[in-house]
């Protein structure tokens, strides 16, 4: 089965979300059908839009349908430049701003048992598995910013095929700024993605 690959757009009413670029009309129609045509352009399945809410279902309607066999989602950052090296060096600079201040901490960065799982794997190492920098949590990187897949596009897919071998089927991937960003991990890093699904198939 061929991963479904989102792109994730903010919805915040202020700029600078997670370090994006603090423009004017940051959350404009404008940018926002931007964005949307990249996606388009440069192969995403589609985009989930931040509203930071969810809505539930009421008990008695769970219980009186019958629902398809689950499936696993994983939203997380990832930094894909050409080389590993520069995607590091990227990385590690970005932490050290948020160490410095200069990219403003999530004011809900350790509200929820999830993302203290997310926070304890830091003492597990600064870097799991390959790729997988935990230190971006230290200095406030809250949700899918608390842990960053950083690399190539080679190392990040690498990476990727490890989740859905163990069943993820839906990846949310995102990285600021959000549209060169997407643009550049659509051309790199999903071509690799799409390649290995059509090779299984």
């Amino acid at each position: 089965m061929s991963p479904r690959l989102l792109w994730y757009i903010p919805n915040q009413a202020r700029p600078g979300h997670r370090g994006d670029d603090v423009v004017a009309g940051h959350n404009s129609l404008e940018t926002l059908t931007a964005q949307a045509t990249a996606l388009e352009e440069h192969g995403w399945d589609g985009a989930l839009l931040g509203t930071g809410s969810t809505v539930q279902p009421r008990p008695a309607a769970r219980r009186a349908r019958r629902h398809p066999p689950l499936e696993f989602g994983l939203r997380v950052t990832t930094v894909v430049r050409d080389t590993a090296g520069e995607a590091w060096a990227d990385a590690e600079d970005r932490v050290a701003a948020m160490a410095r201040g200069r990219i403003a901490r999530d004011m809900n960065w350790n509200a929820a048992a999830g993302q203290r799982r997310l926070l304890d794997l830091a003492a597990r190492g600064e870097v799991l598995d390959r790729n997988l920098y935990t230190a971006p949590g230290r200095y406030g990187g809250a949700g899918a910013a608390t842990t960053w897949l950083v690399g190539s596009a080679a190392d990040v897919a690498a990476s990727l095929r490890d989740y859905q071998a163990l069943g993820v089927t839906h990846f949310i991937l995102s990285d600021t700024p959000y549209l060169p960003e997407l643009v550049r991990q659509g051309d790199r890093l999903l071509p690799l993605l799409r390649h290995d699904s059509r090779q299984k198939a």
